[in-house]
């Protein structure tokens, strides 16, 4: 059996596209799954099109609580559940609390950032995301760095702060090779242009990001890609495609 202790540099090198060796820790059977492993494999599972069933269950996740594997896991499932336009329900309290098993105290502050962003709770998102940034700065760890930047670019009430957060976000997802995370500050930073009233840069932007994101990506660009006035979703694509399309069409019976 593959340790879990190989798992990690395997989950690492995997956000920066490198999966090789991946197929043998997967295939690797024990009594117990570590934490690690379930991480890599949740990020497989968000990779590759049509291996969503190799993505941990909360039941699985559970069995690791508060360690950094187990939380980059229920990460992926999260953002999953965002990608398909329908996400989790909760607030920052309800996400699990920082400890030190694993050292995961970074990536469970982030995680709870990101439950806030969801909640609407702006304020103890930008201030979570930030404490998950000077975390992962001194453990290092770029991917959570990254991650926490974007989510207070979303969180940030001032339109100037978010535009530069996105940006910083972007640029250092791309110095890091990270690939999920540079897709994902890029979303982001389209998402803020369009806000800001330049909806030509956001078409851009996801434009590109079409040619490239993983299969599970595509509801939420092309949603944004609506939205910025490019071209219209497929239908079904998306649970809001009918309503962009009706928007964009001044039908306001397409809203009943």
């Amino acid at each position: 059996m593959v340790g879990d202790e190989d798992a990690e540099p395997a989950f690492r090198r995997a956000q920066q596209g490198d999966f090789v060796g991946v197929d043998a820790h997967l295939a690797s059977q024990g009594s117990a799954e570590g934490p690690w492993r379930l991480a890599l494999r949740a990020l497989y599972a968000m990779t590759f099109p049509g291996r969503l069933d190799a993505m941990p269950t909360p039941a699985d996740i559970a069995r690791h609580q508060g360690h950094a594997g187990a939380v980059e896991a229920q990460r992926q499932r999260d953002l999953l559940s965002v990608l398909r336009l329908n996400p989790p329900h909760g607030s920052a309290g309800d996400a699990e609390d920082p400890g030190d098993a694993g050292g995961g105290w970074a990536e469970a502050t982030l995680a709870r950032a990101f439950r806030g962003w969801l909640a609407a709770e702006y304020t103890i998102a930008e201030h979570l995301a930030a404490a998950a940034a000077d975390a992962a700065k001194a453990a290092g760890n770029a991917a959570v760095r990254v991650d926490a930047e974007t989510v207070m670019a979303l969180s940030a009430a001032a339109a100037d702060v978010a535009t530069s957060r996105a940006r910083r976000a972007s640029r250092m997802a791309r110095a890091e090779a990270l690939l999920q995370q540079e897709y994902l500050a890029n979303l982001i930073l389209a998402r803020v242009r369009r806000h800001n009233g330049r909806a030509h840069l956001s078409v851009r932007i996801l434009g590109s990001l079409t040619e490239v994101v993983p299969e599970v990506w595509q509801p939420w660009v092309g949603l944004e890609l609506a939205l910025a006035g490019g071209a219209s979703l497929p239908r079904g694509q998306a649970p809001l495609s009918g309503l962009v399309d009706a928007a964009r069409a001044g039908d306001r019976a397409g809203f009943t």
